[in-house]
């Protein structure tokens, strides 16, 4: 006869999510939770006192098993059930009466993980840098190109918090903003400052993209990262040449005036308003047939 379980343990194991088994030392099942005759298929009143490897096969992983108990030692793995179609991680705990099982299912954690590192496995053809993290901010994959814009290898960042790797700072937006869309939007777009290895500052385009399982909670995040400081720097040398041209041409006695291709005036100074009369206002968009 099975022995008898406490009642107040049993209710514990009773509302738990993960299925529980319980086995004597000839491999009898003594316990079963509602979870794992979900998980078998099965009344535990039919299992109750029968051997749990003639009911079910032993799989290659039953080694585990005899290993626990034979040892008298707590093991803890992770494999795949071809028989369930699952994915579990398995806690064995032995006593010198039999052994307890703990299953609990990591398949759509595990599915999610596949996803992530199938973007991962896309992005080393990517010319952008292309990141994946957890939840926690760490990294989990690190792609050829970001090795090569941040001067860091692969090996040197993968697990490590990346606001630490990459020193992060939105000018235009607070992270606590852009993060509130990522989670709410799925996705945010925007211009980024962040530092290489040697400690240079990038300008970079980001795009940074929620992953999320099966059931739609997101498990990660997948950024790619475009260099735009060249163009950046670009960008503030026209800038800074527009402001000489402009000061300059306030100041010049002469007329001075810049047309576009369609000989339409752009700006006229100072001096062209004097000599000529006519408010800027008049000449602004105007050729000077017009």
């Amino acid at each position: 006869m099975a022995p008898r379980v406490d009642q107040h343990l049993a209710d514990i194991l009773e509302s738990i999510t993960d299925a529980f088994i319980n086995v004597d030392s000839q491999w009898r099942f003594t316990y079963l939770n509602q979870q794992a005759e979900a998980l078998l298929g099965t009344k535990r009143e039919a299992l109750l006192g029968s051997n749990m490897w003639e009911i079910f096969p032993a799989p290659p992983d039953s080694l585990h098993f005899h290993q626990a108990l034979d040892q008298q030692s707590s093991l803890a793995y992770t494999a795949f059930f071809p028989s369930f179609n699952k994915w579990f991680t398995v806690r064995l705990f032995p006593s010198q009466q039999g052994l307890s099982a703990i299953f609990q299912d990591i398949t759509e954690r595990k599915r999610a993980e596949e996803q992530l590192f199938y973007h991962s496995y896309m992005a080393q053809s990517i010319s952008d840098a292309v990141i994946a993290t957890d939840m926690q901010y760490c990294i989990l994959s690190w792609n050829d190109a970001a090795e090569g814009l941040y001067g860091w290898k692969r090996e040197e960042v993968l697990g490590k918090y990346s606001p630490d790797i990459l020193a992060t700072y939105s000018p235009h937006t607070s992270s606590s903003d852009w993060l509130t869309h990522i989670f709410t939007e799925g996705f945010w777009k925007g211009e980024v400052s962040q530092k290489r290895k040697d400690g240079t500052s990038l300008a970079i385009r980001a795009s940074v993209s929620a992953v999320k399982d099966f059931s739609g909670s997101i498990i990660g995040f997948v950024t790619v990262n475009r260099d735009i400081t060249a163009s950046k720097q670009a960008e503030e040398e026209l800038r800074q040449s527009e402001q000489r041209f402009r000061l300059l041409a306030e100041h010049a006695p002469d007329i001075i005036a810049r047309l576009d291709r369609e000989l339409r005036h752009l700006y006229v100074n100072p001096a062209t308003v004097k000599v000529t009369g006519i408010p800027v206002e008049v000449y602004i968009g105007k050729t000077t047939v017009n």
